[in-house]
């Protein structure tokens, strides 16, 4: 039992090649096959085209889904990196502010709703249009 846990352990499923998942899957079927025919019962017919639309629909399904959730804002904490991404670009506060408040904030335990939540928001008039008094331009 030690030999198979040691093997697993051994396992490095993030390089694992797409070339060796379809092998695995080709050799599953026929393993599968060839039991199906000693036991004397009706063998998985499954031809190449078949498996072909298998697999693109089940890629493209995935596929999809993963870029929907990457890319969009579902959980509270991204909605928040949103504002604060926003509030950068509109330059209502500058990434030294940002990072000072982090480090003042990171120390302690808090709950992040709460916290954020009672944040004012300046509203869309009340954010200054004028260039940083600093640059030359």
């Amino acid at each position: 039992m030690n030999k198979v846990k040691n093997f697993l352990e051994q396992i490095n499923v993030k390089d694992i090649k797409a070339s060796t998942y379809v092998s695995a899957v080709v050799l599953i079927f026929t393993m599968v096959n060839y039991v199906l025919n000693i036991m004397g019962k009706p063998v998985i017919n499954i031809n190449e085209n078949e498996i072909a639309a298998w697999v693109t629909a089940i890629v493209g399904v995935v596929g999809i889904i993963y870029s929907w959730y990457k890319n969009q804002s579902i959980t509270h904490p991204a909605q928040v990196a949103d504002d604060i991404m926003k509030i950068l670009k509109d330059g209502r506060i500058t990434i030294s502010e940002l990072e000072d408040f982090i480090a003042r904030y990171s120390e302690t335990d808090l709950d992040t709703e709460a916290d954020f939540d009672d944040i004012e928001k300046v509203p869309e008039d009340d954010v200054d249009d004028e260039i940083d008094e600093g640059s030359d331009e």
